[in-house]
């Protein structure tokens, strides 16, 4: 299956959190879902939210795992590396997406916020769009419409074939839960290799106390530390790669980058609650 990766144009590389923002301030909402529906009925999904005015941005894509995201704290991105741009004129925003493992060409998705026009390019070739129907619904708006256009084989790439996808774009609030599992990811990522530590603790000053506890809970959660809060225990077990084995945190040795990420976390902690008193 595909990863889609949401890449905006614009004469400026600006940071992840810009892109979530200039979302947020174009639709008025913080979390854009986009869904693709297959003839057979198989469906790929891809999710952006941001959370405090744009400091965080998720995003959760279409995958060879559903414990797949990506997660960004300001310019740094975690686990996903993609590049992040916009261009936006007069209500009219030019969407560009792109899977760099596969290949270097670009997906094209431009919607007009005044009127609902859209027009969709892919490989320097324009699909068309039919059946285009924007639904208000109470704090949110779906875009629905069909996109004819190459059959993707299992490495994401176009084939000879051709096919209609049912597409929907769907704007609302955010969630929680799914920045959680974003920071939780994130760790996991890190453990694995796929991150930078330096990076990740010079970001944790620009954190905040909900965020720090998910994000200082899940170095114990990757060494297999069972929790008895319950909403810990919730987040955590919904990953496979989430396995208790002890309830006492001195059984647990953190190696020396994982100490230096808990440090900082810990530091920013302690100054965010010295602040409420």
């Amino acid at each position: 299956m595909k990863k889609v990766f949401f890449i905006l144009i614009t004469f400026l590389t600006i940071s992840t959190s810009a892109f979530a923002e200039r979302i947020y301030n174009f639709f008025g909402y913080n979390t854009w879902e986009h869904t693709e529906i297959h003839k057979d009925g198989t469906k790929e999904t891809t999710v952006r939210s941001v959370f405090n005015n744009g400091t965080y941005f998720v995003g959760q894509f279409p995958a060879f795992s559903e414990d797949e995201f990506g997660f960004a704290i300001n310019d740094h991105t975690i686990y996903i590396d993609s590049t992040v741009e916009i261009y936006e004129e007069d209500g009219h925003v030019t969407i560009r997406t792109q899977d760099p493992p596969i290949s270097s060409e670009d997906y094209i998705f431009e919607l007009d916020q005044n009127s609902p026009s859209l027009k969709i390019e892919s490989f320097g070739e324009e699909y068309k769009v039919s059946k285009l129907r924007r639904t208000e619904l109470k704090g949110s708006i779906l875009y629905t419409y069909s996109v004819y256009r190459p059959k993707r084989d299992e490495r994401g790439r176009d084939t000879v074939d051709y096919e209609t996808v049912v597409c929907q774009d769907f704007f609302c609030n955010e969630s929680t839960d799914l920045l959680n599992r974003g920071i939780a990811f994130a760790i996991y990522s890190l453990n694995e290799g796929y991150g930078l530590y330096n990076e990740v603790i010079s970001q944790v000053q620009f954190m905040h106390l909900p965020e720090l506890r998910i994000m200082r809970n899940a170095i114990y959660a990757v060494h297999g530390y069972s929790f008895t809060s319950y909403d810990l225990k919730e987040l955590f077990s919904s990953f496979s790669w989430y396995k208790p084995v002890t309830s006492q945190e001195s059984d647990i040795i953190l190696p020396e980058n994982e100490q230096m990420l808990l440090d900082a976390i810990l530091k920013r902690t302690q100054e965010l609650q010295f602040d409420e008193y």
